[in-house]
């Protein structure tokens, strides 16, 4: 056999094999949740490598028993990365939200800006870029029709012309979505509570509390220190160790 295809056959059988591993360590990280014996559950499942949506709901439900609100929240916005439209994973990570103490109200968003975000949310960037890529793709068959074709030039002209157009206004939309959407950082407290200050920096003044939990949005490292955003708008800057980022 060919040392090319001998490869490709090797790497092959070793992602199965990988892949069947993290299988049976996970089915056995669920015995072990069905036994009651969370904190063997939780190890389980925590030395498998990669990311899954069932992973970090499983490791959500896990956190949630032992009490651990903040890590379970955590994975539950994890899970949800993954796979946004989970409808178990939303209802569970609302259960859990209902667990912490901090309110934080959102700021009124425009309505313009609301159904913009929406727009962007329906896919993912990646799903744009897809979506783009297989327009494309069309438009340069149907090209194709077009030189080669003696008849129906000009419909061919102006389908390809659509689809072309059409595509690269993915390729733009899929551009503006990593860069709104899925370049922002976000982690939550996973702390009791926590003191946000004016700087990165124990001397600074304490600017007000966060529980465990709590949701925020990552603008800024600096160190060993966080520069964070909450929905209602405020600022400041959180010790690193306090959170984990989603």
């Amino acid at each position: 056999m060919h040392k090319k295809y001998l490869h490709f056959w090797l790497m092959l059988l070793m992602l199965l094999t990988t892949l069947a591993t993290a299988n049976n360590i996970f089915e056995k990280g669920v015995a072990l949740y069905k036994e009651n014996k969370i904190d063997s559950a939780i190890s389980v499942w925590s030395s498998i490598e990669g990311e899954s949506a069932a992973l970090h709901y499983n490791l959500g439900n896990a956190w949630y028993q032992k009490g651990e609100i903040g890590k379970s929240i955590l994975h539950y916005e994890k899970a949800l990365k993954i796979s946004p439209k989970d409808e178990e994973v939303l209802h569970n990570l609302s259960v859990a939200q209902n667990k912490r103490i901090d309110e934080i109200e959102e700021l009124p968003e425009p309505i313009v800006s609301k159904v913009y975000r929406g727009f962007l949310q329906v896919f993912s960037s990646n799903g744009w870029l897809y979506a783009g890529t297989t327009l494309l793709i069309g438009s340069l068959l149907v090209f194709a029709l077009f030189l080669y074709s003696a008849r129906n030039k000009k419909r061919y002209f102006v389908i390809f012309a659509v689809l072309g157009i059409l595509g690269m206004s993915l390729f733009v939309i899929s551009f503006v979505s990593y860069y709104s959407v899925d370049k922002k950082e976000f982690a939550v407290v996973i702390v009791s509570n926590v003191y946000i200050k004016n700087g990165p920096s124990e001397k600074e003044k304490d600017a007000f509390i966060l529980h465990e939990g709590t949701k925020l949005e990552i603008q800024k490292a600096e160190e060993n220190w966080l520069r964070i955003k909450l929905t209602d708008g405020k600022i400041g800057w959180i010790k690193e160790d306090a959170v984990s980022k989603i």
